[in-house]
């Protein structure tokens, strides 16, 4: 059909739309019907009309190994990139493993299962973005006041702890699914919020293995950690305050006060310092440092 040039008549459709109507030839040549869409692509030199081929949601994948880890990270990278459906050829003894990082993520579920092969479908949509978002930071940020709590009550709960934890990187997985889909936020917005997710199920897990560690040590040296890490801890929960301030209020300052409060957390950071405790520390700087970015980038643009 190239050459061809047509001309049609505008014709106005309730009080503001007008529409044409379409070649025939160009219609029954793609195959389009009522009901299907079209793409309109509008610029300097006018308006082009041309299919649309939406992206496929689908894919299939044979999983040759069972290791965890290795099936853990294939699976939630393609629910991080919004595949709805995937269909998996496995090793029998691999259903575990696909059955853990499922639960970790949000609106997944096996809907077809044989010792060979399972379906994971997407098959409900929690609330609306903003909504998921604000609730992972107030998950995160309860939780370090629930741990900041028992630990100057001297009474640790590691189910306890070990649920919550669960629960936040479910959040956070979902959150960098949306923020993955382009219609949500642009590209670089969509980069700096994948980051603080991240990070911030880094900062929960870090937490339940420090909880786990102190819970394994006997009386003595359990009393200890906990006096050298309690008011630590404090500050890292007042920290987080901070972050979440800097999010929603799109706040600079506050990310310049977080960093105020973890120079006096390195102070007491001693030699016998738990490794997770340092890690938990330097993860809350790196958070941060990237919301203090999306905190100028949303300034900026409000200007």
């Amino acid at each position: 059909m190239v050459g061809k040039t047509f001309r049609r008549k505008l014709v106005r459709q309730g009080r503001n739309a007008l529409t044409i109507t379409l070649p025939s030839e160009w219609t029954k040549q793609n195959k389009l019907s009522q009901g299907c869409e079209v793409e309109l692509t509008l610029s300097d030199v006018g308006l082009t009309i041309g299919t649309f081929q939406p992206e496929k949601n689908e894919i299939a994948v044979t999983l040759s190994t069972d290791n965890e880890k290795y099936i853990s990270h294939v699976i939630r990278n393609m629910y991080y990139i919004g595949y709805t459906r995937i269909s998996l050829t496995l090793r029998k003894k691999s259903i575990n493993a696909i059955s853990k990082v499922v639960s970790r993520c949000m609106g997944y579920e096996i809907v077809e299962q044989s010792n060979s092969h399972c379906i994971i479908s997407m098959v409900s949509s929690p609330k609306e973005y903003a909504t998921v978002e604000k609730r992972l930071f107030t998950l995160m940020q309860s939780f370090l006041r629930i741990v900041s709590d028992d630990m100057n009550k001297r009474d640790l709960d590691i189910q306890k702890t070990s649920d919550i934890v669960h629960n936040i990187i479910r959040y956070a997985s979902y959150c960098r699914r949306l923020a993955s889909d382009s219609g949500s936020c642009g590209k670089k917005e969509s980069v700096l919020r994948n980051i603080i997710y991240l990070r911030i199920s880094h900062i929960a897990g870090n937490v339940k293995y420090l909880i786990e560690n102190m819970t394994k040590s006997d009386g003595t040296e359990r009393k200890k950690t906990l006096d050298r890490t309690t008011e630590i801890f404090d500050m890292i929960t007042s920290g987080f305050d901070q972050v979440y301030k800097g999010f929603f209020n799109h706040d600079p300052k506050a990310i310049e006060s977080m960093y105020d409060i973890t120079e006096r957390c390195f102070d007491q950071l001693g030699r016998k310092t738990s490794y997770y405790l340092r890690d938990i520390v330097r993860s809350l700087e790196g958070v941060g440092a990237v919301v203090y970015v999306y905190a100028l980038q949303k300034t900026s643009a409000g200007k």
